[in-house]
C-alpha cells in the first residue's frame, strides 16, 4: 500500500507546528484532502519546514509560511521551487473560515506546492465559485490560535507591508505528525513502496534519455511506417499527423470531462459524508455542545450580512 492510500484510510491526523512564537496544534483532514495532507506529511517528515518563516502576516486576515528560508526571507527557497504543484482539492466542501489551514498557490489552480496559510477571518474569496477553483483547506487549528494572532500582528517592513521586520520574523522549528501514525509499521512500509516506485520511474526516465542520446540524428519518422508492416499504405508523416490529431482530440475531451465533474462536485457530495465532515469541523474549531453550535450558526448568519474581507492572492 502506498502512503497516499494509507492516508486516505484515516479520517483525521493530529499535527503540531512548533514555531519561535509558540506551538500551533492542527488536525489534518485526510478524509477531505488526502492529496494535500499527503504532501504536507511528506514535507514535514523530511524536515523541509525547519527554519522556514511566516513571510506573510496580515493582522486579522491570515498568516502564510512554509516556503521562505530564515536566511532569505524575501524569496522562496530553492528546494521549494523544484517541487511540483499538486491537484487542487478546494472542492472538498471545507471553507476558508477562521482557524482553518489551507494550501497556498499562485493564480494557476494546481500550483500549490508547500506554502500554507492559516485564516483569521471569513475569507470567502478563497472558496471555489462557479467561475474558478479556490484555495484548498486541509485542516483546522485545535490549539494555538493565540499564537496565530500574535504572528499576524507582527510589525511589517516599509517596503513590504506583509513581510515582518527582521526582529519579528517567526521561524518554524519543526512540524510533527501524529507519532503513532509515523512510527507505525504500516507507514514505514508505505514509505518504502513509495521510494521503490520513485526509483523505478527514475530508472525508466534514465533509460529513455539514454536511448534518445544514443540515437541522436536518426530519422525516427522514416522508421514509423515499418512498424505497421509491409502491407501498410500510410506514409510516416501521415501516421504522425493522424496520431497527433487523435491525441489532441482525446486531451480536449478529457479536459471537458474533468471540468464538468469539478463543476458538479459541490452538488454531488455524499450527504452522509458531508454531514460527518461538517460535524468534525464544528467540533475541532468551535466546540462540541449543541448550545455552541446554535450560537455559532447565529454568529455565522449575522456575519454573512457584513462586508466580506477580500481574499488576496496567495
Amino acid at each position: 500500500m502506498k502512503t497516499l492510500d494509507l492516508i486516505k484510510k484515516k479520517l483525521v491526523l493530529a499535527a503540531e507546528i512548533n514555531t519561535s512564537a509558540g506551538t500551533i496544534k492542527i488536525n489534518l483532514d485526510c478524509y477531505r484532502a488526502p492529496l494535500t495532507v499527503h504532501r504536507f506529511i511528506e514535507l514535514a517528515t523530511t524536515d523541509f519546514y525547519v527554519d522556514t518563516i511566516f513571510h506573510r502576516t496580515v493582522k486579522d486576515f491570515l498568516i502564510q509560511g512554509g516556503g521562505h528560508d530564515i536566511n532569505h526571507p524575501e524569496k522562496e527557497k530553492e528546494e521549494a521551487a523544484k517541487l511540483q504543484g499538486i491537484k487542487n482539492e478546494s472542492l472538498n466542501g471545507l471553507m476558508n473560515i477562521p482557524g482553518t489551514i489551507g494550501l497556498a498557490r499562485n493564480n494557476l489552480p494546481d500550483s500549490g506546492k508547500c506554502q500554507f496559510y492559516i485564516n483569521l477571518s471569513q475569507n470567502w474569496r478563497g472558496n471555489p465559485s462557479p467561475e474558478q477553483l479556490g484555495y484548498a483547506v486541509f485542516g483546522y487549528v485545535t490549539e494555538g490560535m493565540d499564537v496565530v494572532e500574535k504572528i499576524s500582528s507582527s510589525i511589517t517592513r516599509e517596503n513590504n507591508k506583509e513581510l515582518p521586520i527582521p526582529e519579528q520574523l517567526v521561524t518554524i522549528k519543526s512540524v510533527n505528525i501524529d507519532e503513532n501514525f509515523i512510527n507505525s509499521e504500516e507507514f514505514k512500509m508505505a514509505r518504502l513502496i513509495d521510494e521503490e516506485t520513485k526509483k523505478e520511474h527514475e530508472l525508466h526516465a534514465s533509460i529513455y534519455e539514454n536511448f534518445l542520446t544514443e540515437n541522436e540524428g536518426i530519422d525516427h519518422a522514416a522508421k514509423i511506417g515499418e512498424s505497421f508492416g509491409s502491407s501498410s499504405s500510410q506514409k510516416a508523416p501521415e501516421v504522425i499527423m493522424r496520431n497527433k490529431q487523435y491525441t489532441n482530440k482525446k486531451v480536449e475531451q478529457q479536459k471537458k470531462i474533468e471540468q464538468s465533474l469539478r463543476e458538479k462536485v459541490p452538488q454531488n457530495i455524499n450527504k452522509d459524508a458531508d454531514a460527518m465532515a461538517n460535524e468534525m469541523l464544528r467540533r475541532f474549531t468551535q466546540g462540541n455542545s449543541t448550545e455552541n453550535a446554535d450560537q455559532n450558526q447565529q454568529n455565522e448568519n449575522s456575519q454573512s450580512s457584513e462586508k466580506v474581507v477580500e481574499f488576496e492572492t496567495i
